[in-house]
């Protein structure tokens, strides 16, 4: 059940000495989930994801695993079905909560899939998850991950590769590409378009598996050649007067922060005049969101004032969270003319098979202290 909007305010930590002061957090106000009448239209009960992709006139907002189905008189779901994409438009403007997505649905007017298995993949054993998207010109592109079913439950899953797609208009229908053994060089969860450029943010674990560590990956490429994996370029580090350089492959990438997991999300923000970059928690920091600045979309990264950028995600009542996953900035939500950032994120429970909807922040900023 969506929870009561909650304000929380964030008291000041001892913050490290970064070379600008940084913008500070003031206040997060917590709402319920996103769920509302354009999903109950669409018979989406529950979904993760809500990866935005600014396109003509709005916002695409696209989802993984999607159940679908009705609700009883009682309010208990009723399954019908289930999805591993989904996606939705949200017209320029709307800023009202919760959303009223306009769900891409087939002629049962039930949510439909943009991305579509190939004839040879096995529908009980292959998932596409959509990341992050961009318009260009006449043409769209969603990037996909593709994952493999590996057992039952939350973790029952593993990546395999990355996939583009392509479409004549927003909501699709995708085609996707063929690309190299593996697929696409990175799996970004955010682009950013500057001149010529897009650039691309992905966790990764430059590390290894092995150490409980996880940086941010950044490549960029010419929006003309986003169908060719051997263009894209990644950040290799700044240089001495803080000019990245572009290394050729992912192995010899460096990470533009750390502690970055499972998805990243960065957009230009005009109130505060930087590029914020949003992550989640990890396992030992399970409710944890953390918000960094930076002037140029390659970093350096700082975290917002006051402290380390963190705050805490409320518990629901009742109820315990294993893990805050898939933190995305909506600046499409934003409040014209206010220091404001919109997030959605996700809420992994650890009551079993206990699904939830993304729910939503706004996190007030001020100017930074001089």
């Amino acid at each position: 059940m969506p929870h009561a909007s909650l304000l929380v305010p964030l008291f000041c930590a001892a913050c490290s000495v970064a070379p600008e002061p940084s913008p500070q957090i003031t206040a997060a106000t917590f709402l319920p989930e996103i769920a509302g009448e354009g999903a109950r239209e669409a018979q989406v009960l529950y979904q993760d994801g809500a990866l935005p992709t600014p396109v003509a006139g709005g916002t695409l907002w696209t989802f993984g695993d999607t159940f679908l189905g009705t609700r009883r008189a009682d309010g208990a779901p009723a399954y019908t079905g289930n999805r591993s994409n989904t996606m939705a438009f949200l017209p320029e403007g709307a800023r009202e909560l919760p959303p009223r997505l306009q769900y891409l649905r087939g002629g049962d007017g039930v949510a439909a899939a943009p991305l579509a298995l190939l004839a040879d993949e096995d529908v009980e054993k292959r998932r596409l998850w959509p990341l992050a998207g961009v318009q260009l010109g006449a043409r769209s592109y969603l990037y996909y991950g593709l994952i493999d079913v590996t057992g039952p439950g939350p973790w029952g899953f593993r990546a395999v590769g990355t996939g583009l797609a392509t479409a004549a208009q927003p909501c699709g229908p995708y085609q996707r590409l063929v690309g190299p053994p593996g697929g696409w060089p990175i799996d970004p969860t955010s682009i950013v378009a500057d001149g010529p450029w897009l650039y691309l943010f992905a966790p990764r674990r430059f590390w290894g598996e092995q150490e409980f560590r996880s940086g941010l990956l950044i490549a960029r490429v010419a929006a003309e050649a986003i169908e060719q994996p051997a263009a894209y370029e990644f950040f290799g580090g700044l240089g001495a007067e803080g000019a990245p350089r572009w290394v050729a492959t992912v192995e010899a990438a460096v990470p533009a922060a750390e502690e970055v997991w499972g998805q990243a999300s960065v957009v230009w923000h005009p109130e505060v005049s930087c590029h914020v970059l949003a992550t989640s928690s990890h396992f030992g920091r399970p409710r944890g969101i953390q918000l960094r600045w930076s002037a140029a979309p390659w970093g350096p990264w700082q975290p917002f004032g006051p402290g380390d950028g963190w705050f805490e995600v409320p518990e629901r009542a009742g109820e315990r969270t294993q893990l805050v996953y898939c933190t995305m900035l909506h600046p499409e939500l934003d409040l014209p003319g206010e220091r404001v950032v919109t997030l959605t994120f996700c809420r992994l429970l650890e009551r079993a098979w206990a699904f939830t909807n993304p729910e939503v922040v706004r996190v007030g900023l001020a100017a930074p202290e001089r």
